[in-house]
């Protein structure tokens, strides 16, 4: 869902800005599987696209070679981590991230400490649950608390002219 939604909000990147490469893979995802039905629904709603999704696993290869990774929840972003422990500065919550934005860090360089916020890491607050198994209210209250956090890193991507931290 915040993959679709990413995309959606950088399809009209100023100019002078590369378009960011925006994919999504699962902890515990099944490669090559159809979007949920009602993850489709709750982003065709907000006018968002849902063609041509296959998922994908988390790989060592994906975490290597994104430039920022970023996790729905404190347990995804370990396994991340884990994954590849010496990406550990790229990989955040989305929710995480979006609150260094706010608190002033995240305007350097990714590798760079500043980008880490002041905050509690552990936080269960970053966490932003599977709706999977729940009925379409817990899908639509799911997008409704991925949007604004997603804007704000549409925004932080596409003020980032010539930047690679993408």
């Amino acid at each position: 869902m915040a993959e679709r939604m990413l995309n959606h909000q950088t399809d009209f990147v100023p100019a002078g800005v590369d378009a960011p490469v925006v994919a999504s893979a699962g902890t515990g995802a099944m490669n090559g599987s159809a979007m949920h039905p009602l993850t489709e629904q709750a982003l065709r709603e907000r006018g968002i696209d849902t063609a041509g999704f296959a998922s994908r696993m988390l790989t060592p290869a994906i975490v290597e070679s994104a430039d920022l990774v970023l996790c729905m929840t404190r347990e995804h972003r370990k396994l991340a981590q884990q994954a590849v422990p010496v990406r550990w500065k790229r990989i955040f919550t989305l929710s995480e991230f979006v609150a260094g934005l706010e608190v002033g860090h995240g305007v350097s360089a990714l590798d760079d400490e500043s980008i880490r916020p002041r905050l509690d890491a552990n936080s269960p607050e970053w966490d932003i649950l599977d709706p999977m198994g729940q009925p379409l209210e817990a899908f639509e209250s799911t997008a409704e608390k991925l949007w604004p956090l997603v804007e704000s890193v549409a925004r932080w991507v596409m003020s980032r002219p010539g930047d690679d931290a993408r």
